[in-house]
């Protein structure tokens, strides 16, 4: 009100990219598991009967990557695919990119980025729900990497099952 309704609106506005800018740079990645003997992942924090994959940690970051968001998902990647005492080995990330419809330059990078660090500990990196503007992306600049078509998959089910034998 006290800046007119044009004015007013536009503050407006230029307050909700802020608070979207924001809230994006500030990625959660949740760890999700398999519910029962279907072929759901969910959250494994958030439901009971979730369990996870023996030697693979399937991760879904809760918004897409992007230029502000795509670092800190990355680190927060490496963080929970670290060893650990006490827990199983971890041979395979699978990481689930539904949210992310688009790869700009910096989230790319990141995923190479993101690939090259998990091999140097001996583990590999699986893309799941990767859409098909991404999965083209990918197989244009990365065909003998994260292009291949046995590292990208369609579901989250698919992926855990074609890394499940390397599990074992």
């Amino acid at each position: 009100l006290v800046l007119g309704v044009l004015h007013g609106m536009l503050a407006a506005i230029a307050l909700s990219l802020v608070a979207a800018l924001r809230r994006f740079s500030q990625p959660v990645v949740h760890a999700l598991g398999q519910l029962g003997t279907s072929r759901n992942y969910v959250t494994i924090d958030g439901h009971e009967g979730a369990l996870p994959v023996a030697g693979v940690l399937i991760l879904r970051p809760e918004e897409p990557l992007f230029f502000a968001s795509s670092e800190r998902v990355v680190r927060q990647v490496v963080l929970m695919a670290a060893p650990k005492a006490g827990q199983a080995d971890i041979n395979t990330v699978v990481l689930s990119l539904e949210e992310s419809s688009d790869l700009d330059s910096t989230s790319f990078e990141c995923l190479l980025e993101l690939s090259v660090s998990l091999n140097a500990r001996g583990q590999q990196l699986v893309l799941a729900r990767v859409k098909d503007q991404v999965r083209l992306l990918l197989q244009q600049l990365d065909p003998q990497g994260l292009g291949t078509s046995n590292r990208l998959f369609w579901s989250v089910a698919d992926a855990a099952e074609s890394v499940r034998p390397a599990a074992n």
